[in-house]
């Protein structure tokens, strides 16, 4: 869980090197009252233990050195409050909006824990941090009033002017001020271009009349360095921007600005729903405002209503996922109180368009699509030191080996007993068969792979996202299992349109109540799954099954193979590749409840590898799921956990939340690059 969700918040004394923000707020609170002479570096050293003792022996309070709750609150700050709800006179309240009794909820959008201000109408004291403009209206860019400002979510109203007629707008929450900044930024600066600019043409954008020097030395001096005047910067890439808000934000506010990665990339999340519709909030309109105004248009004779008719997906999936321990930037059910999400249409669901954006391909080189490569033996035992895995093969010396975008590169629909394969790896669209899966044969040191997918089908994404969005009737629960190495075991799939035999199960057992842990991705905000979505560990029950369909597949997270098998009926009533798979394999009518690993990596991952040929594949090691060895005990052992050398859903968990704090993005992997960006020892 991110540090700041506790549900007893301390700051306390920690020889940790890494920032947090908000610490930097309790030192210029304890710096504005001349009783913190040190730097304000957002590191809980010993200055600041002196400075919060003091406070506490001054109000006689013990005297710990820990802000707790009660320190907290009698600072003022904001840490251990839900919301505040506040009526307000004008102009902080727009009058032709908002009557005078209106209650306005001021709070952060992410939860307990993160900064947020209800007190947009104090009056500025220069001995106070916490009445400073760009706090106090929780407008961390301190944004004068514009037309355009008022139809973004949670606008309430205006400051007085100051000394030079300026009039800052305020907003409810934090992450409503940083969406209106990244409106900013990408609209109105900018006119929607997805060209790359510099820290430099951001800072002439930004500064008005002001001198350019001071704007290019604050944010040099709160990115670390890291942003100098030629950096480029990527307007739609909420990683990049995350660190462009930190910046901006702090050296408006003079230091470091208390918002944490979460509340940064919640409200650029805001943003994003806005500029995807292609239309600049300079001319839009109250009703292109109202969620109702998007409407999911029907694809493909799809009803545009929740319904999906004969689409296939309710009728052969067990209900047994569940949400289990999320670990995000948002719960579905903060996500949804985060932004009034758009209708979306089928069409909108789409593989990342860039590698880094997807935690599959994080850790590889290159773009990886259209690429061919030779899959023999000897490659997939160097697939799978590069993963670590060590697949289970105590059944019949076989294992399955799944490959996520990769097509059989002459187009046939399976391969059987061969030594080596030609492969093209591509990207998944979650509607067509574009994955493979395959039996490595040990014994024989043979391969055989089958037309599949390995990632849900869309109408299950969007059933899922209308039903944490719009509260639609469905209950079953969409994930994509990552890349990984996982134990699965011959037994029954449970559908609703009744029991299939001789399907591989995720877990140690032949039914349900077997299912195995993983720590699964889950998409709320749009329908693609990335870095920055929902991790979840919880049981999914992402079985390996028969597509059912003739055109597309039935998956809500399972792996599917190309064929079909009559629910309720015999195993003999299969046909196509998923037969040919299973016969291969060696569970037809036979070996039920015995093991079958199944090892899931990308065909971008197997060309990286393919493309090292002989040389060293060190740079390209990924740990994840299922991995195995000392190296793992090594990374469990930094994250707190019980070293027993296998990187289970928990440590996955652990360092996910970890990256979440630290980098603002999560890939649940560790490679060398991961572990220098984390300070974590190689």
């Amino acid at each position: 869980m991110p540090e700041g969700l506790e549900s007893k918040l301390i700051f306390k004394e920690t020889t940790s090197k890494n920032r947090d923000r908000r610490v930097a707020l309790i030192q210029r609170w304890f710096k504005d009252r001349q009783q913190f002479k040190s730097t304000i570096d957002g590191l809980f050293g010993p200055k600041t233990t002196a400075a919060v003792k003091k406070f506490q022996a001054a109000n006689m309070l013990d005297d710990t050195g820990i802000v707790d709750e009660v320190t907290g609150r009698m600072m003022g700050m904001p840490f251990w409050q839900a919301d505040v709800q506040r009526t307000l006179d004008t102009p902080f309240r727009d009058q032709k909006l908002f009557d005078e009794d209106h209650d306005f909820s001021f709070r952060s959008a992410v939860g307990i824990g993160y900064f947020f201000s209800s007190w947009p109408d104090a009056t500025r004291d220069s001995a106070n941090c916490l009445t400073a403009r760009a706090l106090r209206t929780n407008n961390p860019g301190a944004l004068n009033i514009s037309k355009w400002q008022k139809k973004v979510n949670g606008y309430v109203g205006r400051t007085l002017p100051d000394n030079v007629g300026n009039e800052t707008t305020i907003y409810e929450k934090p992450e409503d001020g940083v969406a209106a900044w990244g409106i900013l930024i990408r609209n109105v600066y900018f006119k929607g271009s997805k060209d790359k600019v510099t820290i430099g043409q951001i800072v002439d954008k930004y500064r008005g009349g002001i001198p350019r020097k001071p704007y290019l030395d604050g944010y040099k001096r709160f990115s670390d360095g890291e942003l100098i005047e030629d950096y480029e910067v990527d307007l739609y890439d909420n990683t990049i921007l995350t660190k462009v808000a930190v910046a901006a934000f702090s050296h408006e506010f003079g230091s470091w600005y208390p918002l944490m990665n979460e509340q940064l990339l919640a409200g650029l999340a805001v943003s994003d729903v806005y500029v995807s519709s292609a239309r600049s909030l300079l001319t839009i309109s109250e009703r292109e405002l109202d969620p109702d105004f998007y409407r999911t248009v029907p694809e493909d004779g799809d009803v545009a209503r929740d319904g999906f008719e004969d689409d296939g997906v309710e009728e052969f999936e067990e209900d047994l996922d569940a949400n289990g321990f999320l670990t995000s930037l948002m719960s579905p059910e903060t996500a949804k109180a985060v932004f009034k999400a758009p209708r979306l249409s089928l069409s909108d669901a789409h593989w990342p368009k860039d590698p880094k954006n997807a935690p599959d391909t994080w850790h590889v080189p290159g773009d990886g699509a259209d690429v061919d490569f030779d899959l023999n033996y000897d490659l997939v035992q160097r697939l799978m030191q590069v993963g670590c895995f060590e697949p289970d093969t105590s059944t019949n010396g076989k294992f399955v080996l799944a490959l996520r975008g990769c097509v059989i590169a002459d187009g046939s629909s399976e391969m059987e007993d061969k030594a080596s394969i030609k492969f093209r790896a591509t990207k998944p669209n979650h509607e067509d068969f574009l994955c493979s899966i395959g039996i490595v044969d040990n014994k024989e040191q043979r391969l055989s792979f089958y037309q599949a997918s390995t990632v849900p089908r869309r109408t299950g994404m969007l059933k899922y996202y209308n039903k944490i969005n719009f509260g639609t009737a469905w209950d079953l629960k969409c994930n994509m299992l990552p890349t990984g190495c996982y134990e699965y075991c011959v037994g029954t799939h449970y559908g609703h349109a009744g029991k299939v035999p001789y399907v591989l199960r995720l877990g140690n057992g032949p039914e349900p109540k077997y299912a195995g842990e993983a720590l699964v991705l889950r998409t709320t905000n749009d329908l693609v799954y990335g870095t920055q979505d929902i991790w979840d560990r919880t049981r999914p029950g992402d079985n390996i099954h028969p597509a059912f369909l003739s055109v597309s597949f039935s998956s809500i997270g399972c792996l599917t193979l190309h064929g079909t098998q009559a629910p309720g009926g015999k195993y003999s009533t299969a046909t196509g590749q998923w037969k040919l798979f299973r016969k291969m394999a060696g569970f037809e009518n036979k070996n039920h409840g015995k093991r079958f690993d199944a090892v899931i990596v990308t065909g971008h991952e197997a060309a990286a590898v393919a493309a090292v040929g002989g040389g060293s594949i060190d740079t390209l090691m990924c740990l994840r799921q299922g991995s195995r060895g000392e190296i793992v005990g090594h990374l469990q052992g930094q994250l707190g956990l019980k070293q027993d050398n296998v990187f289970s859903p928990l440590t996955a968990e652990t360092l996910v939340a970890l990256q979440r704090k630290t980098l603002g993005f999560a890939t649940g992997t560790w490679t060398r690059e991961m572990a220098t960006k984390l300070g974590l020892k190689l």
